[in-house]
């Protein structure tokens, strides 16, 4: 059995990657906030292994608590391989950093950065011992290489999750079978990027993304997914960061 964990599921990027990793011998495991009716029908309906973990990921102090609960329905016996996705992130606050308060700055870094960290190294501390092959891919962004005005904590988070990938990664012959990946999706056609665009939010950079969506540059979700199945999750490139062209 291949199992394959999806922060973020409910929606965009996570739900179309959870949809599409649903087959024979595969256990899809999606862990977000809200539910994916709509996913967990599809699985049902289909005769499909998944299940859903209800759980804020800016509460990484229970981070070990939810690797518990995962590794509770993970059977060590048939695991063939274990895949972490770290896909849940918040493109919030969007604005110069002397408009932001200490309590926005910490919510989008534990979501965007820190929760990343604390899933997957408490993940391989506690498979370690596992003789299977783990991949852990981090879903990071272009925001993470190019600066942005109104977008500073969301792109040094993003920079930090590429050089953690990095890391993790030159670490890979210490832990065993282990990979680790960071992806840049590009723009993609999601509830994330609708807020770059919403009124409610006059940043910098949103002419710029507004100018996106009217020009057709956005990816869709579908093709996004697609691609990081086809290029990562059953590639065997060596890459330790990918760009979806």
């Amino acid at each position: 059995m291949r199992y394959y964990i999806v922060t973020g599921s409910s929606k965009g990027i996570g739900s179309e990657l959870a949809l599409q990793l649903l087959g024979p011998e595969h256990h899809v495991i999606g862990i977000s906030r809200t539910p994916n009716d709509s996913l967990s029908a599809y699985a049902s309906q289909h005769g499909h292994r998944y299940d859903w973990l209800p759980f804020d990921l800016t509460r990484s102090e229970q981070i070990g608590t939810l690797a518990e609960q995962l590794l509770v329905i993970i059977d060590r016996l048939s695991a063939e391989s274990i895949t972490l996705i770290n896909n849940a992130a918040t493109l919030t606050p969007l604005d110069t950093i002397d408009h932001l308060n200490c309590a926005q700055l910490s919510h989008a870094l534990h979501l965007n950065l820190m929760t990343p960290m604390m899933l997957t190294s408490t993940l391989i501390q506690l498979t370690n011992g596992y003789p299977i092959e783990r991949l852990i891919i981090n879903i990071s962004s272009g925001s993470g290489s190019y600066p942005a005005p109104g977008m500073s904590v969301y792109c040094s988070a993003k920079a930090a999750l590429n050089m953690f990938s990095q890391c993790i990664q030159a670490e890979s012959a210490i832990h065993g079978r282990l990979r680790c990946v960071s992806v840049d999706p590009g723009m993609v056609d999601t509830a994330m990027q609708e807020v770059a665009r919403s009124d409610a939010h006059d940043h910098p950079m949103r002419g710029f993304f507004t100018h996106a969506e009217q020009n057709h540059q956005l990816r869709s979700p579908q093709y996004v997914a697609q691609r990081i199945l086809s290029d990562v999750i059953f590639s065997n490139s060596g890459s330790h960061h990918i760009v979806i062209d």
